[in-house]
């Protein structure tokens, strides 16, 4: 294992930016990145210590003799990201540190079940393109919540699973082999994704709605595109002013369906909601 040896730039205090072992960031010092960090098996930031991101990222692939992938106890300083690429199952993350968040993360090994340990946000987007994320914590008991402030994407072979957490991004995409399994209580919508104007894309993926809640909170001019089985309920608050017009697209079969409960709460007392042969089931519906 390399620790660092005082403050500095990581390649002065600790070492190679590819050296194949782990790293820890001792406390008290304060260690600036001028390059991306590669082959890493565990990455940790004790409290007290600040890792300086400069826009480069951490890639943590193969740490086997333990749960840890990533732990941040201490500060991160500017931009991170943070890609696990660990095979070997069960990959332990912390990142609700002193201060600070990683910007994007990425999860993206078949074999790897990413496993918080605290709370998780991120200032960025969720990436899981191989893998799983699950928001059940590594004791078995406790839902932490997923907070992203951009976007999550679920690409093909990726899967995401939301326990019973509260989940907010600006948007959802799951893509054709992608699979989200819905928490049980509230997935929260609050914009579009940077691309375009959906805020939900699942038509394609796998989507298990568990009995959940997709929520959609924002200033409106949003599409949601789904598939009959996808929504049991689904809730739109919209804040915005004139224009702020929701778009539901759903099923082949020129058809929206709710499997539950709809609710909209147009909170500006302007805008609309527009879509096409609505279908929602089970009494005590707001529509």
């Amino acid at each position: 294992m390399a620790t660092s040896t005082g403050s500095g730039n990581y390649d002065a205090v600790v070492g190679s930016y590819s050296a194949n072992s782990s790293t820890t960031i001792a406390s008290g010092h304060t260690v600036t990145l001028t390059d991306h960090v590669t082959n890493n098996n565990f990455f940790q930031i004790e409290s007290g210590a600040t890792l300086v991101g400069g826009g480069f990222s951490i890639t943590v692939d193969n740490e086997s003799s333990s749960d840890w992938t990533f732990a941040n106890f201490g500060n991160i300083s500017g931009v991170l990201d943070v890609i696990i690429t660990n095979p070997n199952g069960v990959a332990a993350l912390h990142l609700d540190g002193q201060s600070g968040n990683v910007r994007n993360l990425t999860i993206n090994h078949a074999s790897c079940v990413a496993t918080p340990v605290a709370d998780i946000s991120l200032d960025g987007d969720l990436t899981i393109s191989a893998g799983e994320l699950t928001t059940l914590d590594k004791d078995g008991t406790t839902n932490r919540p997923l907070d992203v402030a951009g976007d999550i994407l679920v690409e093909n072979g990726g899967t995401l699973t939301g326990a019973a957490s509260a989940i907010e991004a600006r948007s959802l995409t799951v893509d054709s082999g992608g699979t989200y399994n819905a928490t049980t209580g509230v997935t929260k919508i609050q914009g579009s994704r940077a691309a375009d104007a959906y805020g939900l894309d699942l038509k394609d993926g796998t989507v298990n709605h568990n009995n959940g809640t997709f929520r959609y909170e924002g200033s409106g001019g949003t599409q949601l595109n789904f598939a009959d089985s996808h929504l049991y309920n689904l809730e739109i608050s919209v804040t915005g002013s004139s224009g702020s017009a929701m778009t539901l697209q759903g099923d082949e079969s020129n058809s929206v369906t709710i499997n539950n409960n709809f609710t909209i709460e147009n909170t500006s007392g302007q805008g609309s909601v527009s879509y096409t042969h609505l279908r929602a089931h089970e009494t005590g519906r707001n529509l």
